[in-house]
């Protein structure tokens, strides 16, 4: 590395990193914390009996998918028509979703109390 090379970085090392320290980093903790802490406290705040009403939602198309996939079962539907793919997609859908719920519900019965960290 050459001798101008050489003096910017050190320059930079000895000049930029403490300002950056003392100026930007203590900025963007002040911008990013209340962001942060909102989206933990989303996540915490969504109450039991809505997580129960979307678990219900989801039973109540699961049980609508099943009807349509024991009705692409029969001879009726025209299997070329993708009937069949749609319902197969959508039945590993709903699978998905109630798994990222049973999740939820796990890690909610989990957590530990708040220690109330400042």
């Amino acid at each position: 590395m050459c001798d101008p090379c050489a003096s910017v970085l050190s320059c930079a090392r000895e000049n930029l990193l403490p300002l950056a320290r003392k100026h930007l980093l203590p900025l963007a903790l002040d911008h990013l914390l209340p962001i942060l802490k909102e989206a933990v406290n989303m996540i915490r705040g969504v109450p039991n009996d809505e997580i129960a009403h979307m678990k219900h939602e989801l039973e109540t198309i699961e049980e609508f998918i099943h009807q349509a996939d024991k009705m692409a079962d029969a001879e009726e539907y025209n299997p070329s028509d993708g009937t069949r793919e749609k319902i197969k997609q959508l039945i590993e859908a709903s699978f998905r979703i109630q798994d990222v719920i049973d999740e939820y519900i796990n890690c909610v019965e989990q957590q530990l109390p708040d220690p109330g960290c400042a």
